[in-house]
């Protein structure tokens, strides 16, 4: 968003699919033309090999979590799941479910930042035993979710260098406004 002042910017690229036709939405799957990856900060390689000033980056899950309850679970014990995401690689999702050894009997892709009928949701949960979705998703369900309905956590993991170059921007920054650095 244009309006907000930037300090730092990142840019995440899809590690698979890199910058798939590199037309802009909603001819192809980029927000801004590649040549503004030469203005940030840091150019973050989601899942894949990383190229030139590339750091790379992977997705560790955590157990799902019962958005009504906070109980936590592993994917593995959840039967008959019924996996949805509005995320800009739905597959990306399933797969790491697949990984996980969920026993998914459903899959639902949604566009990226869609809002969600509530309706259409509790029908897609009756496809199965238990509903799960990624935590961006789960944000926008806590109003209506059913007592069957999981986010799947993940936290983003940086080798020690890349984590020590990003942390060294950060409280740069931090001097610069007078903050003090930890």
């Amino acid at each position: 968003h244009y309006a907000l002042e930037r300090d730092i910017e990142f840019a995440v690229i899809d590690g698979a699919r890199r910058f798939g036709s590199e037309s802009l939405i909603p001819l192809g799957p980029l927000r801004e033309p590649i040549s503004r990856l030469e203005e940030v900060d840091f150019l973050v390689n989601n899942g894949g090999k990383a190229r030139g000033r590339e750091f790379s980056m992977s997705l560790l899950p955590s157990p799902a979590v019962n958005l009504k309850t906070g109980q936590k679970r592993s994917v593995a014990e959840l039967q008959k799941l019924v996996a949805f995401a509005g995320i800009g690689h739905p597959p990306r999702f399933f797969k790491t479910l697949e990984d996980l050894d969920g026993d998914v009997v459903f899959t639902q892709g949604f566009a990226d930042h869609q809002d969600f009928d509530k309706d259409e949701l509790h029908a897609l949960a009756n496809k199965g035993m238990n509903l799960i979705m990624t935590e961006k998703d789960a944000v926008k369900c806590e109003e209506y979710a059913q007592d069957n309905w999981w986010y799947l956590p993940v936290s983003a993991q940086f080798d020690e260098d890349s984590q020590q170059q990003i942390l060294k921007r950060i409280k740069e920054v931090m001097e610069y406004y007078g903050s003090p650095s930890t």
